[in-house]
């Protein structure tokens, strides 16, 4: 009987230990999960509209217009040669009138220079036009005001030689950007003793002294 009993707890051990053992095995890792997680949704249309909205104010400027800026003509001044002085041209032989003894009569070449001042520095365009006692045109030329940073700019033409037809005070009229800034006074007298500015036309002779189309080759100087 002893016997028995000694054997029946031999077994119990033994099925406790067996049972132990099986529960102190190693658990297998999970697996690795390689899934992207859920993100936000997009933003929409408007969505990215009301973004801008918030975000800094960029001011835009619109270009500068040469029409709305202010030219005024300082000076108007006409002569047989001009030379560049520095940063400016300066008068030699000045022709402050046209003295004629007949009429009609072939101007010689000479240069206008014409003085602009601008506080904008803006450059624009500029026409010079001789008008007649009349008002009708008889020499013209078209250039660009470079002002380069300063008040004053200069605008130089050559003429070609032209024919006079009448006496009587003639006129400068500059304008600047389409619109007429000044004018100034060019007078043609007759005079005995004239000066060596014009010379007679043959009446028989083709008309020479009519103005190049292409007369007035133009300089530009920041004064």
């Amino acid at each position: 009987m002893g016997a028995k009993v000694a054997s029946v707890k031999a077994l119990l051990v033994t099925a406790l230990v067996l049972a132990g053992s099986g529960s102190l095995k190693k658990a297998k890792p999970a697996a690795a999960d390689f899934s992207m997680p859920d993100l936000p949704a997009l933003p929409t249309g408007n969505d990215l509209q009301k973004a801008a909205d918030k975000g800094p104010k960029v001011q835009t400027r619109a270009p500068a217009d040469p029409r709305h800026a202010t030219y005024a003509l300082v000076s108007v001044q006409n002569a047989q040669q001009f030379t560049l002085q520095g940063d400016h041209y300066e008068a030699r032989f000045v022709i402050p009138k046209v003295e004629v003894v007949n009429l009609p009569m072939t101007v010689a070449s000479f240069h206008t220079l014409v003085r602009v001042k601008s506080a904008e520095h803006l450059g624009a365009s500029i026409g010079v036009r001789l008008l007649d006692p009349t008002g009708h045109q008889v020499l013209s030329s078209q250039g660009a005001l470079v002002f380069g940073g300063h008040d004053e700019t200069e605008f130089l033409v050559d003429w070609d030689p032209f024919t006079l037809t009448r006496g009587g005070t003639y006129s400068f009229e500059v304008s600047v950007a389409g619109q007429v800034i000044g004018s100034e006074p060019f007078p043609v007298s007759q005079e005995l003793q004239a000066k060596l500015v014009a010379t007679q036309v043959d009446a028989g002779a083709p008309d020479a002294g009519t103005p190049n189309p292409n007369a007035g080759s133009i300089e530009n100087m920041p004064y």
